[in-house]
């Protein structure tokens, strides 16, 4: 954006998004190309940035609802059987968070490190 200069008799062209830099009449385009370079690749790292946080956050989602109603099946099964089987839980957090193996669910927690 411009603005004239009141201060002056004569009106010299000042930026209004950075107050005491003069431009010339025909240099706008290039400032405006300029900064737009540079606003650029911030705007889209800021977007990625978001879009690795809902990631995560899926993530850490995904893993306490696994671990959670595991957690209930294994203490409706020891209410049965007054015996713990780790392994058993282990595969109930894997078939819940919907990976193939052990080492996919580590994978999702190291991402969260």
């Amino acid at each position: 954006m411009i603005k004239l200069n009141k201060d002056s008799n004569s009106p010299k062209m000042e930026r209004a998004s950075a107050p005491g830099i003069k431009v010339k009449k025909y240099n706008i385009k290039g400032i405006i190309t300029i900064e737009a370079a540079l606003a650029i690749p911030l705007f889209l790292f800021a977007v990625i940035c978001l879009i690795y946080l809902i990631e995560v956050r899926n993530i850490r989602l995904v893993l306490h609802n696994a671990s959670q109603s595991a957690a209930k099946e294994t203490v409706e099964d020891l209410a049965v059987l007054p015996v713990f089987n780790s392994v058993k839980m282990q595969q109930k957090i894997i078939k819940i968070s919907g990976k193939n193996d052990w080492k996919e669910v580590f994978l999702m927690v190291e991402l969260l490190q």
